[in-house]
C-alpha cells in the first residue's frame, strides 16, 4: 500500500502566521503527488483547511486555543513572540492528537512533527504507537530570541534526543543542533526548503523607473522591518525619489506605520508603502530585494526565491547563536546590523541605487 505518515502540524493555509504552515502545505502536497499517504493532524484552525491532494487527509483535533505558530502582539502594542496561553495549548494538542491517532485505527509507518510546538505530541505518539519519530527543525529558540526561554529550549533538546531522524533546514541549523542540543550528528539530515518555480513564471512587467527596494516577510522583530525603515530614512535623505515597499503581515504593522511617520517617510506618499499581499506576482518589478532577519537559513531561502525573479538581493542579518556557515552565492551583498543597512542598499551595483556610503 505504500508509506503512510502521521504528520503533526500547528497551522495550515489559509490559517497561517508564518512559514511553518506554508512549509507543511507544500510538503504534504508533494508527498501526495509522490504516492505517499499523509494524515495531517492539526489544532482547530481559524479557517477550514482544504486538502491539496487526494492522498492527504487533514484532521483537526481541536485545542490550540487559537495560538499562532509565531505568536501575536498584545492589545497594549507590546509585541511578544509567545502568547500567555501557549503552554496549555501545546499540552492540550498533544493529548488530543494522541487520542485521535489511536481512534483512527490506522497502522502508520512513522510520525513526523515540526518544531517545538508539536514535539510533545510527536514524542507521545512515538511512545504510544511504537513507530519512528521524524522531527523537522525549522528554527530554534536560539534563533528566535536573544535570551532563549529555557522551557522551549528544553522541549527542543528533548525532541532532538528522542527523534529517530532529524531534518534540519540548513547546514547551519544542523551545526546548531549538534552544538546546543548535542544532537547525534549521524541522524541529522540537511534538507533545504525548496520553491515551486511555476509560481514565479509568467510575464513580468518592465522595470519601473523609480528606485524601488522591496522588503517581503513576516512583520516581526525576527525579520528586522524596523531596521529596514531606518535604513530607508537614511537613503531617502540622499535620494528623495527612492521608494521602499514593505509587504507582509504581522503584529508590528501598526508600529511600523507609526515609525515611518515618525521618520518622515509617510506611508503612501513619498517613502514607504505597506501591503498585506504576499504573493510573488510582480516581484521582478523591484530591482532590489532586502532579505533581512536573524536566522541565516531564512535569508538563503529568500535568495533562492528571488533569484527566480532575477533581483539583486541584499541580506542584512543578525545571528544570536553563532557565525554564518552557509554559502553566500546568489546574494549580492551581505552585511550585519553592526554595519548600516542603508550602506548595503546604497552600494549595490545597480543603476537605480548607486553612490557613496551613507
Amino acid at each position: 500500500m505504500g508509506l503512510h505518515i502521521a504528520m503533526l502540524g500547528w497551522e495550515f493555509p489559509p490559517t497561517i502566521t508564518g512559514g511553518l504552515g506554508v512549509h507543511c502545505f507544500e510538503l504534504v502536497s508533494t508527498l501526495g503527488e509522490l504516492g505517499v499517504r499523509v494524515d495531517l493532524y492539526l489544532p482547530l484552525q481559524r479557517s477550514t483547511p482544504v486538502s491539496p491532494h487526494p492522498n492527504v487527509r487533514i484532521i483537526q483535533v481541536g485545542g490550540g486555543n487559537g495560538v499562532g505558530a509565531y505568536g501575536r502582539a498584545f492589545g497594549n502594542g507590546v509585541p511578544d513572540n509567545y502568547s500567555h496561553d501557549l503552554v496549555a495549548a501545546i499540552g492540550e494538542f498533544a493529548v488530543l492528537s494522541l487520542s485521535a491517532l489511536k481512534a483512527s485505527g490506522t497502522r502508520y509507518d512513522l510520525v513526523h512533527c515540526h518544531d517545538w510546538l508539536t514535539i510533545p505530541a510527536g514524542m507521545m505518539a512515538k511512545s504510544a504507537l511504537g513507530i519512528p519519530l521524524v522531527l523537522t527543525m525549522h528554527s530554534t529558540e536560539y534563533d528566535r530570541n536573544p535570551v532563549p526561554w529555557s522551557w522551549i529550549s528544553g522541549i527542543e533538546a528533548l525532541g532532538v534526543k528522542t527523534a529517530d531522524r532529524i531534518i534540519a533546514v540548513s547546514g547551519r541549523m544542523k551545526a546548531l543542533l549538534v552544538e546546543k542540543f548535542h544532537a547525534d550528528f549521524g541522524k541529522v539530515r540537511v534538507v533545504y526548503n525548496g520553491i515551486d518555480v511555476a509560481k514565479y513564471r509568467g510575464k513580468a512587467g518592465g522595470i519601473r523607473r523609480e528606485k524601488l527596494v522591496l522588503f517581503l516577510g513576516r512583520l516581526t522583530h525576527q525579520k528586522g522591518p524596523e531596521q529596514f525603515l531606518r535604513a530607508a530614512k537614511k537613503v531617502h535623505q540622499h535620494d528623495g525619489s527612492a521608494r521602499f515597499l514593505v509587504v507582509g503581515e504581522g503584529g508590528l504593522l501598526p508600529k511600523l506605520i507609526s515609525l515611518s511617520i515618525e521618520l518622515g517617510i509617510h506611508p503612501g506618499e513619498v517613502g514607504a508603502f505597506f501591503s498585506r499581499n504576499q504573493k510573488p506576482v510582480g516581484i521582478r518589478n523591484y530591482p532590489v530585494f532586502s532579505a533581512s532577519g536573524i536566522a541565516f537559513h531564512n535569508i538563503v531561502h529568500c535568495r533562492k526565491e528571488y533569484l527566480q525573479g532575477k533581483l539583486r538581493v541584499m541580506a542584512g542579518f543578525r545571528i544570536f547563536a553563532g557565525g554564518v556557515r552557509e554559502p553566500k552565492r546568489g546574494i549580492n551583498r551581505v552585511i550585519g546590523w553592526h554595519a548600516p543597512l542603508s550602506n548595503g542598499i546604497w552600494q549595490l551595483p545597480v543603476p537605480y541605487l548607486r553612490g557613496k556610503s551613507l
